[in-house]
Parts: C-alpha cells; structure tokens; sequence
C-alpha cells in the first residue's frame, strides 16, 4: 500500500486508486467475515486504511492529490456507510490559505452535516486536527475571516465549524480583541445550541 501512495503523490495511479477504492467498496462481505472471529469486514478496513494514508499526507502531497480525492468522493459518495470517510476527503482537499477557498471546500461538508447532524462532531475534530497539522500554510487572521463567513449561515454545520477554527485563531492570537469580541457574540446567539457550544471554549482557564 505503501508503494501505490507514494505513486500516487507523485500523480502516476490516481485511476488504479480509484478503482481500488470502487472495487472494495462494491464488493460484498460473507456473512463468515461479518463479525468473525478470524476476519471482520476485511473490504471495509482495507478501504478506510488506504483513504487513511492518502488523507494523512502533507499538505504539499495534499494538493497535489485533489484529482484523486476527487475520483474517490465520487465513488464514495452513494454509499451512505461511507460519509465519514467522504469527509476526510473533502477536508483533506481543502485549501486553509485563503479565506474564499477554505469556505469553497467546506461547503460540501457542510451541506453533509445539514442532512446528518450526526457527523457534526466528527467534523469539528477532523478540522482541528488538520488545521493545527498544517501551520505555516494559513495566516489566524484569515481564519478569522472564514469564521466571519460561516457566522452569515444560518446552519448549525457553519456555526460549529466556525467555532472550532475561531479557537485554533484565539489561541494562536493569545485571544486578543478580534477573537474575544467574535467569541461573544457566539456566546449571545440565538440559537441555544450555538451558545452552549460558545460557552465551552474559554479564553483562560482558572
């Protein structure tokens, strides 16, 4: 496996992966590998552990990668067993340098949160991880910006994402005016849900 990514980093196989990941997806577990004790969705580990390695990659081999995420979202993307690791996907193909771009990419993400509530955690954690991964390719100030463009949706997806990437820009920017006004106005929403999960990030603790 570790041969086919870093082929694909350098953008020779993107459509042998592809097919890898069709192909895994498609296939049917018998009921003996269903749970058993010697085998356990063997198609399905193999499918998240390939999309595992090619969405933990730098963010240079990241960008290089987008036509791959691409072909394997779409792939994916029917397969309601399958929404968490189209996350991963779009996230990992999400330029953090501008503001514009940022949002662009999240947009699909959101939209996916909108339909399934449940997921709005996992994403909340995906984000801060591969936010805090790639420092040095965003400025805090432009992830101020993108907070600001997610609080103009009236979607708990955009209000949760804006959240988690208002607390990556306060921490770094010591929690300065910017941030502490931002956060308290997040803190005062309209929506309960908003404000509790506002009320969970603290600028300092006692």
């Amino acid at each position: 496996m570790d041969t086919l990514i870093a082929a694909c980093s350098e953008g020779k196989t993107d459509e042998q992966v592809i097919e890898v990941c069709r192909q895994l997806a498609a296939t049917e577990t018998v009921d003996e590998w269903n749970a058993g004790n010697e085998r356990d969705l063997p198609e399905r580990q193999r499918l998240l552990a390939l999309i595992d390695k090619v969405t933990s990659l730098s963010l240079p081999e990241r960008r290089m990668l987008v036509p791959l995420y691409a072909g394997i979202i779409t792939c994916l993307k029917s397969d309601e067993t399958m929404k968490l690791a189209v996350v991963r996907l779009h996230l990992a193909m999400t330029d953090w340098s501008k503001a514009d771009l940022a949002i662009d990419g999240l947009e699909p993400v959101i939209d996916m949160v909108n339909r399934q509530p449940y997921v709005l955690d996992f994403v909340k954690r995906k984000v801060s991880r591969i936010v805090n991964a790639s420092k040095g390719y965003w400025k805090r100030e432009d992830l101020l910006q993108m907070v600001d463009q997610l609080n103009t949706r009236p979607h708990m997806a955009a209000f949760g994402v804006g959240l988690c990437l208002l607390k990556i820009a306060g921490e770094g920017l010591l929690w300065n005016e910017d941030c502490t006004d931002r956060l308290r106005v997040y803190r005062n929403h309209e929506q309960e849900a908003v404000r509790l999960m506002a009320l969970d990030i603290w600028t300092t603790l006692e």
